[in-house]
């Protein structure tokens, strides 16, 4: 058995220091750090609230505060009537409430540390009514805090707000004092994302769902086509583990009760291979015998086959079932020009124009014949875009202008003249961007300069998969930075990596104390941070390239201590990627020993640049390096768990602008040659804390990319 590391080779986390300013994202209107003592809660938390609105803000605080962190909450009840019994005369007591409401509550709620109230804001000239419903004031001083807001999604919004606020530590809670006045300049704030795959996946959808909310994200728009248990067409269901009704309908539920307007989407026409792969379904295709030579497949349905609408009206219906109080339905209907159109016997003849202004027509009928309105991407309106092929941009002038056209462009520019064209038309319309940083902030700045509908991210990934990929943890975060101010998006002054807004948004830290012991490296490392031509180390770059920048001996880095090794021997351990000859670097390490229960390892790592990659999201030339190695964590009772080192989602390049999904970064600076240099921190959870942890062992997979290890610190619970 291992025993305890000997309290000296432990180090102490520094005192904690409660902080006096946060990070709100999006930042707020008007926000002032007053420089007072940050307020403190613990224990049990007493709430009231004041107002029909408040209702769905009170109920999101108490469940942060209870289930997320772990206080316990008491609602302080104080009806008007009662509060009306201790003041001379009601005339008194308006002109008090009308004067200074803080006081009356402060007075009056019961002794309560937050106060949710309803009320009128003092808000600039000219807001809109939208505006004023989602604006909000949050106060913090040594009274405890107050919400004010006059409509329920400015509640909402002043809780959100909160809760990033909030710093957890050893059970308690810290707020920095403020004073906090916020209100939209941007109607539609949203997202589209494709619906989760399977039941399983239904618990992190929810875990997005309620980040897109904490961003103040107003609606999301969730794709169903085949990712749902059909009970009347099981045959349309991707599998029998596909999400159930009573699951689509919670995170629907979920999603509204957090002020998002739900928009239930299903792609028609085009991109209907989930359907036409099946046997069953493949007469519906326009050209159900593609030729094996074709690109895609089973693309489109045939908009006039006498079978097609039965089939899709009645799919549409079992999912309507699933979203109550929906007001807009999305059809999609983008890229069908794919594929060719106009090839079978009914529809050969026609334009594209025809063909799409018809099916526009009958998809427009169903939807507003159940109430709703109709919504549908605008690339095949517009000849600038998908529009030129097969003349389909030609349906415009028929298209019903109460459709929403959602205007998607993905590359990087400072003007989107479709935008204009398309509310020139006398649409309205929402600017869809996807995930390069440059694409969201100037598609967001042409939507507020035309003052159209809003903005919406796009995602072609399954929403419980967002967390993985770093070019969509980035956009998320970005995208509701843009979308809440007119002015454009500086990114190079961005104060904060996005996607470490993502991780803390989707999973608070626990703020618990606790010490570390450092893992010696000494024996295993094999590079210096130095390149020079008399003595070659780190990546081989030279001199311009290399990371003598890197502060060496102790450094605390996230909240960890690091020993960085001096320089006077090797400090690193690279391993072999496949670009290296077989044996110009080793590629594993074993049995590296850390010899203690943890908690956590935490990783001090980063990696090669590889020669050849792809910026595009889904590596369509397959040439990103995928697996970089692996981590394998002994026990001393011999068992071991493995995790997996994988390029942008657990370790990212030295030189990566985003860096990767899980990981945090640790350290930047420039190299002598002035490129960005990065070195991140990902923390291992262990499973089986109670079990003592003899070593780990890295190991290469011989990727495009060199696996390199800087510092590893094992963090143990405090006593």
């Amino acid at each position: 058995p291992i025993a305890a590391p000997s309290p000296e080779r432990l180090v102490a986390a520094p005192p904690f220091e409660a902080p006096r300013q946060a990070r709100v994202v999006p930042a707020p209107q008007q926000c002032r750090w007053t420089g007072a003592d940050p307020l403190t809660l613990a224990g049990r938390v007493r709430v009231a609230s004041r107002g029909v609105a408040t209702a769905a803000a009170r109920d999101l605080l108490e469940r942060v505060l209870s289930q997320d962190l772990g206080l316990a909450v008491e609602r302080v009840e104080a009806p008007l009537e009662a509060i009306e019994q201790h003041a001379p005369a009601l005339g008194i007591l308006k002109r008090l409430i009308g004067r200074d409401l803080g006081r009356v509550v402060e007075r009056l709620e019961g002794g309560a540390e937050v106060v949710i109230l309803q009320g009128p804001l003092d808000l600039p000239k000219g807001l809109a009514d939208w505006q004023r419903e989602e604006a909000y004031a949050l106060d913090v001083d040594a009274r405890g805090i107050r919400i004010r807001a006059e409509g329920r999604r400015g509640a909402l919004y002043g809780v959100q707000t909160l809760r990033q606020m909030l710093t957890r530590h050893d059970g308690r809670l810290h707020i920095p004092a403020a004073a906090i006045l916020d209100w939209p300049v941007m109607r539609w704030r949203g997202w589209h994302v494709t619906g989760p795959d399977t039941s399983a996946a239904v618990p992190e959808a929810g875990r997005v769902i309620d980040l897109m909310a904490a961003l103040k994200f107003n609606w999301i728009a969730i794709q169903i086509d085949s990712r749902l248990r059909y009970e009347r067409h099981p045959a349309l269901s991707r599998g029998p583990d596909a999400p159930t009704k009573d699951e689509l309908r919670a995170l629907v539920l979920q999603a509204q009760a957090l002020g998002m307007e739900v928009i239930p989407m299903t792609q028609c026409w085009s991109h209907f291979n989930y359907f036409l792969e099946k046997e069953e379904f493949r007469h519906l295709a326009e050209i159900p015998h593609p030729p094996e030579s074709a690109k895609r497949r089973f693309w489109n349905y045939c908009p006039r086959h006498p079978e097609t609408h039965t089939m899709l009206f009645g799919m549409i219906e079992e999912q309507l079932e699933c979203f109550p109080g929906a007001t807009v339905f999305h059809v999609g209907l983008d890229e069908i020009t794919f594929e060719p159109i106009g090839q079978c016997e009914r529809c050969r003849g026609s334009t594209g124009g025809e063909l799409l202004a018809e099916e526009i027509g009958r998809l427009h009928a169903f939807v507003t014949g159940k109430g709703l309105r109709l919504a549908m991407w605008g690339d095949q309106l517009l000849l600038s875009h998908n529009g030129k092929y097969f003349q389909t941009a030609e349906a415009l002038p028929k298209v019903p202008r109460d459709v929403i056209l959602f205007d998607w462009h993905y590359n990087a520019a400072d003007e989107f003249a479709s935008v204009p064209f398309f509310k020139n038309e006398g649409f309205e319309v929402v600017a869809c961007g996807w995930y390069e940083p440059g694409n969201i902030a100037g598609l967001c700045a042409e939507a507020h300069r035309q003052g159209i509908l809003g903005y919406g991210g796009t995602t072609w990934y399954s929403i419980a998969a967002l967390r993985r990929e770093v070019r969509l943890t980035t956009a998320l975060p970005l995208s509701a930075e843009a979308m809440a101010s007119a002015q454009p998006l500086d990114l190079a002054a961005l104060p904060y990596r996005p996607a470490e807004v993502f991780q803390d948004l989707r999973e608070p830290p626990d703020g618990r104390t606790a010490s570390f012991l450092p893992v010696d490296l000494r024996g295993w490392a094999n590079r210096r941070l130095s390149d020079r031509p008399e003595r070659p180390g780190w990546l081989g770059l030279g001199p311009q390239h290399d990371l003598t920048a890197l502060p060496t001996g102790r450094q605390w880095w996230c909240g960890v201590p690091f020993d960085i090794l001096p320089g006077d021997g090797d400090q690193c351990l690279v391993l072999a990627s496949s670009e290296d000859a077989d044996g110009a670097l080793p590629e594993e390490a074993w049995a590296i020993p850390v010899g203690t229960a943890a908690d956590a390892l935490v990783f001090l790592h980063t990696g090669s640049r590889p020669a050849r990659f792809s910026r595009h999201i889904y590596d369509r030339a397959g040439i990103n390096p995928g697996l970089i190695g692996r981590i394998v964590v002994r026990y001393d009772d011999g068992q071991t768990v493995e995790e997996e080192l994988r390029w942008n989602v657990t370790l990212a390049d030295w030189n990566s602008q985003l860096g990767s999904a899980c990981g945090r970064s640790a350290w930047t600076g420039t190299t002598a040659g002035g490129a960005l240099a990065r070195v991140e921190a990902l923390t291992w959870r262990n499973p089986h804390p109670e079990k003592a942890i003899a070593s780990f062992d890295l190991v290469s997979a011989r990727s495009t990319v060199r696996p390199v290890l800087l510092a590893v610190t094992a963090r143990l619970p405090a006593p």
